[in-house]
């Protein structure tokens, strides 16, 4: 099972992933609502600071065609897409894409397995980004099958913790766990290294049944 560190603010948070030996590390851009969103210079600072292994994730919600071409510039291997994403817009982009679904009830769209560029399905908590988890029980309903035949990755997110991150890998069986508010400072301007540590430590230590 692969991780990913979310929310990136600056190149210290980098150090601190690259320390981690994580397979992903999320920057927000274009989401201003955002506390962790970084501008494009920032954001493609952070990205010369990361290791070359580690696969760099813009997230952004509901973007424009003028931002998605802004994120793609900026060097991000793939995009991940909250809120709304037009279908049309799909073929346009230029980078693999993670669909996320902020999750209250089972809103996956099967119209979305359609599509190869689509590499993963991650879900999220109702609101993004506030370290709060969902029912995991709704997403029993996910087509796992078929998306392991058109090798779309599922993805959880969503109030990830160290406290709880057994629990979730045992009820959803993820390929990767996305975690951010649970490793951040506690001034919330970038990630703790102690806290990443540990949930790394955690996830590396899980018994082969999870």
């Amino acid at each position: 099972m692969q991780i990913k560190i979310c929310g990136l603010q600056n190149t210290e948070d980098a150090k601190i992933v690259n320390e981690a030996g994580v397979s992903y590390a999320g920057i927000i851009q274009h989401y201003e609502k955002s506390h962790r969103n970084v501008d494009t210079d920032t954001a493609k600072r952070i990205i010369a600071a990361l290791s070359p292994d580690i696969k760099k994730v813009g997230v952004t919600v509901s973007p424009t065609l003028e931002a998605i071409r802004d994120i793609e510039a900026a060097g991000f291997d793939i995009i991940q897409i909250h809120g709304k994403l037009p279908f049309e817009y799909i073929d346009m982009i230029n980078i693999p894409i993670w669909r996320a679904f902020n999750v209250d009830n089972n809103s996956l769209s099967a119209e979305y397995l359609k599509y190869k560029k689509i590499e993963a399905f991650l879900f999220d908590a109702k609101l993004p980004g506030s370290g709060k988890t969902f029912d995991w029980e709704l997403l029993k309903a996910l087509p796992r099958d078929e998306m392991k035949e058109k090798n779309v990755a599922f993805i959880l997110a969503g109030g990830i913790s160290s406290e709880n991150v057994e629990e979730a890998v045992k009820k959803t069986s993820p390929d990767i766990i996305d975690v951010s508010s649970a490793v951040e400072r506690a001034d919330k301007k970038g990630k703790d290294a102690e806290k990443v540590r540990e949930f790394c430590k955690i996830i590396v230590n899980l018994p082969e049944i999870c």
